[in-house]
Order: C-alpha cells, then structure tokens, then sequence
C-alpha cells in the first residue's frame, strides 16, 4: 500500500473516531442538561416535571398526561442514547402554565428552570468533554 493510502486510511479512521467522541459527548451534554432542567420544574402535583419530552426531528406536538420526572428522564436517556450528531434533539414542556413557572412564578424556581440551566450549559460540556479525555 501507498504511504498516501495509508494516510487517507490513517485520517478517515481519525475523523470516525472524533465523531464518535463527539456525539458521546453530545448525548451526555443532552442527558445532563435536559436532566437538570426536568429535576428543577417544581413539583406541585408532578404534572409539570412529567410533561417534560423528549424527541428527535421535531418537537413533540401534544401534551401529556404524565406526572413526574421518572418517565420524563427515561425517555431523555433513552432518546439521548439513539441521537446522532446528525439529528436535533427537542425537550419541550406542554403545560399551559410551564411559562409563569420558567418565568419565577414559584418559589420552587424562582429564576425558572431553563434559564438557569442553560447558564451551565459551557460548565456541563466541558465536564462532558474532560470525561471523554478531551480536555
């Protein structure tokens, strides 16, 4: 074989490697995040924190019926886990009141779930990214 074969084979079989790492990370940035995010919806009668959902393409387009965050954060792991780095990923909440609670509207949250979060969001990548090795 060609030293510039073995080159162009060394490269591609790099570049599959990093996108790999990469989407690991990506899913694991998904999980955290989207964790946090459901954990801090305050808790009245659960409907809130269980009308978190995730899905991939496109946003999920009715509500639930769902109360707590245990189902919430099953199918976020598990749609976080079949994602590619290819594909979007949506967490959204149906609620009708989901606004008023992410706008302060409980002592639970006082500066809303998301928000808060999303301020992390560079803290919880680079965790991520050092858990991969990447730092």
């Amino acid at each position: 074989m060609a030293s510039g074969e073995q080159f162009h084979i060394d490269v591609r079989k790099w570049v599959e490697e990093k996108q790999a790492d990469m989407n690991t990370i990506r899913q694991k940035v998904v999980l955290d995040l989207g964790t946090d995010v459901i954990i801090a919806t305050p808790v009245d009668t659960g409907y809130a924190q269980g009308s978190w959902q995730t899905t991939l393409g496109q946003a999920a387009g009715n509500d639930t019926d769902r109360k707590g965050a245990d189902v919430a954060i099953g199918e976020l792991k598990f749609i976080s886990s079949i994602s590619s780095l290819a594909e979007d990923i949506w967490l959204i909440n149906r609620a009708p009141y989901i606004h008023r609670l992410e706008s302060g509207n409980s002592t639970q949250a006082p500066s809303g779930m998301v928000k808060t979060n999303i301020g992390r969001y560079p803290y919880i990548v680079k965790a991520s990214a050092d858990e991969e090795g990447w730092s």
